[in-house]
């Protein structure tokens, strides 16, 4: 699993803030390393291309909109989000 993750790429991330998200939901979705976002009441689960990237800039991003971080939690992907998101990317148009 470890393999097939890395190979994959992505990560899921969940951030959850005190205050209206709509804005950063907005700010977020622009991000390059941003590969989907859902959002659910004032929490998020993003899914990030780049961690390190996501682990920088969020909170950062999160204070510009004067909000205060309440939750990030790095996510384990299961072994079918990591197929599902393989058999996808080999998919032609």
């Amino acid at each position: 699993l470890a393999d097939l993750t890395a190979r994959s790429g992505a990560a899921r991330v969940v951030v959850e803030v005190e205050g209206d998200p709509t804005k950063l939901a907005t700010r977020l979705e622009q991000e390059p390393w941003v590969r989907g976002l859902q959002r659910d009441g004032e929490a998020f689960e993003l899914v990030v291309a780049d961690l390190p990237a996501a682990q920088r800039t969020v909170p950062g991003i999160i204070a510009t909109e004067g909000l205060a971080l309440r939750r990030f939690d790095i996510r384990e992907r299961s072994l079918e989000d990591v197929f599902t998101e393989l058999i996808e990317g080999q998919a032609g148009p």
